[in-house]
């Protein structure tokens, strides 16, 4: 279930420029999970990390 509500999470992000400046700032899981849980997600440091967040954190900077 955690890894379906980042997935939303990140579909969100892409659609939302707010979002996205925020966790471009991010520098680390826990960061992010911050972010989402303030947008109504619910997900672990774990996860994030399992799902590659260096490699998706990285490609937030590429907007």
């Amino acid at each position: 279930m955690s890894e379906s509500r980042l997935t939303e999470f990140i579909h969100k992000a892409d659609e939302d420029e707010a979002l996205q400046q925020k966790l471009q700032a991010t520098t680390c899981a826990e960061e992010v999970v911050a972010i989402g849980k303030e947008a109504g997600y619910e997900f672990s440091a774990s996860t994030v990390m399992e799902y590659g967040w260096v490699a998706w954190w990285e490609s937030w900077w590429k907007w």
